[in-house]
C-alpha cells in the first residue's frame, strides 16, 4: 500500500481469548493469568476510483474532528477528513476474522509467530486494547492522521499532539510518525494509533498489578485462614488441658481434704473410745459397790442381834466402809461433765479469707508463625531480631522554663508519640519522625501516660491526685474530663476497660489500684496469698497484649513483678545486671522489656521471666526511665533522664 491511502479507519475489538483462539487468530502479546492477552488486527485496503489521479504535493488535510457516539456496541468514532481521501480501512478484532483476506492474515501470522512471541516478552509489555474481557465487543474507530510529510512539502501536522509518534507498529515493536506510518509501515499488518497502544499498556499494567494484589491476598487470606483453624483446635486442646489440670488439683486437694478427713476421725474415735473406757469403769466400779452394800444389808437383817455371825458381819461391813468410800470419792471426783467441740485449724480460717481461688486461667501470646504480611518470608521472632536505634529525638519545646525530664511515653494512632515531661508540666505529641507537633500545658506535674484508643490517652498527676483523660485530634490535646483518686496515682496501665494505677509507692503500704474509666474504685492489689507485702516501692506497670498480666517494676526490691489480672504471682524477675528497674512495656509476641535506671540497660525478657537479652547497655543510656512498644509494630521508644541526655529521647526499632 501507498502513502497515499492515508485515511485509515480502525475498527478495533479486545477482551481476553482463549488460548485456543489465540493460537488460530492472533497474536500473544504476554501472559494474563492463566490466559493470554490477544490482539487481532487484520488490514483491508480499500481503494478509491480516482486513486491513480491523486497528487502527493497537492495534499490539501481539512481540520481534523472527532466525535463520540454511544451505542448499543460502545462505538466510538474519531474521524479525520480532507479533500481527496483515499481511505484504507483497517479491522481489528477479537476473532481475527475478515471476510475477504482472512487466509493470508492466517499464515503470515502463523510464519511470525515465534518471532514475534519472544520479541513482545523481552522488548514490551503485554498490550490489551480497551474493552470487557472475552466479550468480544467491536470498538470501530477513526484513526486522526496527522498530514504525511513528503520531501518536498514539509508541512506541518494538522494534530500536533500526534506530530512525534501517531502510531505504535506491532509487527516492528516501536513507535513511529504519522510519516513513517505512511512509509516505513505502509506494508505493516499491525498498526495501531498511539494513544491507544499507551492506553491498552496502561490498562494491562493496571490489570496485572491489581490481579497480583488479590493473588496476593487471596494466597495471604487461606494461609490465615488455615492458620486459624489450627489455632482453634490447639485452643480446644488447651482448654481441655487446663481443665484437666484444675481437675488434679481439685482432686489432689479432695485427696487431702479426705486424708485429713480420715485422720480427724480417727482421732474423735480414738479420744471418744478413751473416754467410753473412763465411764464404762466408773460404771463398773458403782455397780459393784451397789451390789455389795446391798448384799451386807440383807445379811444384817437376816442374822440375830448379838450372834456371833451378826458379829462378824458387821465386822466386814466396817472394813469395807472406807474401800466404798474412796472408790466413790474417786469417781465423785472424776464424774465432770464431758463434752465434745469442734476447734478448726487456725490455718483453715486464714486459707478461706486468703485464697480467692484455686487457680487462674490467663492468655499467653507467642510468636506467629504466619509468613510476613502479604509475603512468603517467616516473620522472626522479636528474640532473635537487632535493634537498630533510628534517631535521638530533641523533645525541647520553647515555652520549657525547666530542662526536660521525660517520665512516661505512649505511641498512639498514626505512629506519633506523647511524653509526659514532668519538669515542665506538660504533655508533648511528636511526629513519627520525632519532630515537636503540639503542648499541652497540665495543671501539675505528670508522670505517666498510655494510650486508650485511637484518640484517647490517660494521664496520671500523682501531685493534684487525679486521672486525667486528653482526647487527641490530629495534633490538637485537650483534656475531656478527670476523677480524683485519694491517693497518689504515679504509673498507670489501661486493663480492658480500667486503669491499674501503682499507688503511694514511697509509703509503708504501696499498692496496685484498680479504677474503672469513670473513677470509681474497684480492686486492690497489696498482699500475695501467705500476708506478705507484694511491693516495696512499685515505680511503672504494663500489661501483655490481652490484658491478662499485669508487669510492675520495684525499684527497691530490683525487680519486676508478673501478676495476674486475678491477683495470681507469675512470677519475680531479677538479674544481677539490672539495678532500680524503672519503665516496662511488651510487644505483641508477649516478650517483656525493663529499663534498668541505675544499671544502665534495657533488659528483653521473655514471657516466663527469663532473660533474653541485654539490648541496650551504658553506651547508649545513661539513665533510661521510661520505655513504649507500638502496638502490632517493631517500633519502641525509650527516654533518658540521665544530666546529658534528659532533653532527649530514642526511636529505636527491631529489624
Amino acid at each position: 500500500m501507498s502513502a497515499k491511502s492515508t485515511n485509515r479507519k480502525l475498527q478495533v475489538s479486545t477482551g481476553l481469548l482463549s488460548n485456543d483462539d489465540a493460537d488460530f487468530h492472533s497474536r500473544s502479546l504476554g501472559p494474563v493469568g492463566q490466559r493470554e492477552s490477544h490482539v487481532a488486527i487484520e488490514m483491508q485496503e480499500i481503494k478509491s476510483p480516482d486513486e491513480g489521479a491523486f497528487n502527493d504535493e497537492n495534499q490539501n488535510f481539512g481540520t481534523s474532528t472527532f466525535t463520540e457516539t454511544k451505542t448499543e456496541r460502545d462505538i466510538k468514532e474519531i474521524t479525520s477528513t480532507r479533500e481527496d481521501p483515499v481511505p484504507r480501512k483497517v479491522h481489528v478484532n477479537s476473532n481475527g476474522r475478515d471476510s475477504c483476506d482472512h487466509q493470508n492474515i492466517v499464515n503470515q501470522s502463523r510464519e511470525k509467530e515465534n518471532s514475534f512471541q519472544s520479541e513482545a516478552l523481552s522488548s514490551s509489555p503485554s498490550v490489551t486494547l480497551p474493552g470487557s474481557a472475552g466479550s468480544g465487543k467491536i470498538t470501530e474507530l477513526d484513526i486522526p492522521t496527522s498530514r504525511v510529510n513528503s520531501s518536498r512539502s514539509g508541512g506541518k501536522s494538522g494534530n500536533e499532539a500526534f506530530d512525534d509518534s501517531d502510531y505504535y507498529c506491532v509487527d516492528h515493536m516501536k513507535l513511529c510518525s504519522s510519516q513513517e506510518a505512511a512509509d516505513e509501515h505502509a506494508e505493516c499488518e499491525f498498526l495501531v494509533p498511539a494513544f491507544e497502544w499507551a492506553e491498552a499498556q496502561t490498562m494491562e499494567r493496571d490489570r496485572r498489578n491489581i490481579e497480583e494484589k488479590l493473588k496476593k491476598f487471596e494466597t495471604f487470606a487461606g494461609t490465615l485462614l488455615e492458620d486459624r483453624n489450627v489455632l482453634k483446635k490447639q485452643l480446644i486442646e488447651s482448654k481441655e488441658d487446663v481443665a484437666d489440670e484444675f481437675l488434679d488439683i481439685v482432686e489432689d486437694l479432695i485427696a487431702h481434704l479426705l486424708a485429713k478427713q480420715k485422720e480427724f476421725m480417727a482421732r474423735l474415735d480414738e479420744l471418744h473410745t478413751n473416754h467410753m473406757k473412763t465411764i464404762d469403769g466408773q460404771i463398773k466400779r458403782c455397780m459393784k459397790v451397789q451390789k455389795e452394800t446391798s448384799f451386807s444389808m440383807e445379811q444384817l437383817n437376816t442374822c440375830t442381834h448379838g450372834t456371833e455371825d451378826f458379829k462378824k458381819i458387821k465386822r466386814n461391813i466396817i472394813e469395807k466402809c472406807p474401800v466404798y468410800e474412796e472408790i466413790l470419792r474417786r469417781d465423785f471426783n472424776n464424774a465432770t461433765r464431758l463434752d465434745y467441740e469442734f476447734r478448726p485449724d487456725p490455718w483453715v480460717d486464714k486459707f478461706f479469707k486468703s485464697m480467692n481461688s484455686l487457680g487462674d486461667v490467663i492468655t499467653r501470646p507467642s510468636g506467629s508463625k504466619l509468613p510476613g504480611f502479604l509475603s512468603q518470608a517467616t516473620e522472626t521472632d522479636f528474640s532473635r531480631k537487632e535493634l537498630q536505634i533510628i534517631s535521638r529525638n530533641d523533645g525541647v519545646s520553647g515555652a520549657d522554663t525547666n530542662p526536660c525530664c521525660f517520665s512516661g511515653c505512649t505511641f498512639v494512632y498514626g505512629g506519633k508519640m506523647i511524653l509526659t515531661d514532668w519538669n515542665n508540666a506538660c504533655l508533648k505529641m511528636f511526629n513519627k519522625r520525632g519532630v515537636l507537633c503540639n503542648r499541652l500545658n497540665l495543671p501539675n506535674n505528670p508522670w505517666d501516660v498510655k494510650m486508650i484508643d485511637d484518640d484517647r490517652v490517660v494521664v496520671t498527676v500523682p501531685g493534684d491526685q487525679k486521672i486525667l483523660i486528653v482526647c487527641y485530634s490530629g495534633t490538637e490535646m485537650e483534656i475531656i474530663y478527670s476523677f480524683e483518686t485519694d491517693c497518689e496515682c504515679w504509673a498507670v496501665a489501661v486493663v480492658g476497660d480500667r486503669f491499674a494505677t501503682t499507688c503511694d509507692p514511697w509509703s509503708k503500704t504501696p499498692s496496685i489500684r484498680m479504677f474503672t474509666m469513670e473513677g470509681k474504685y474497684v480492686r486492690i492489689y497489696q498482699k500475695d496469698n501467705s500476708g506478705r507485702q507484694l511491693f516495696a516501692y512499685p515505680e511503672h506497670i504494663a500489661t501483655d497484649s490481652y490484658q491478662n498480666v499485669m508487669y510492675i517494676s520495684d525499684s527497691r526490691l530490683h525487680s519486676v513483678t508478673a501478676l495476674t489480672v486475678e491477683g495470681c504471682l507469675m512470677f519475680r524477675y531479677k538479674h544481677m545486671d539490672l539495678s532500680y528497674p524503672s519503665g516496662v512495656a511488651t510487644d505483641n509476641q508477649g516478650n517483656l522489656y525493663v529499663c534498668g535506671k541505675e544499671s544502665r540497660n534495657v533488659h528483653q525478657v521473655s514471657k516466663t521471666g527469663q532473660i533474653i537479652r541485654i539490648l541496650m547497655d551504658s553506651t547508649e543510656l545513661e539513665a533510661p526511665r521510661a520505655i513504649s512498644f507500638q502496638q502490632d509494630g517493631e517500633n519502641m521508644i525509650v527516654t533518658d533522664v540521665g544530666n546529658t541526655n534528659c532533653d532527649e529521647f530514642i526511636t529505636a526499632s527491631l529489624e
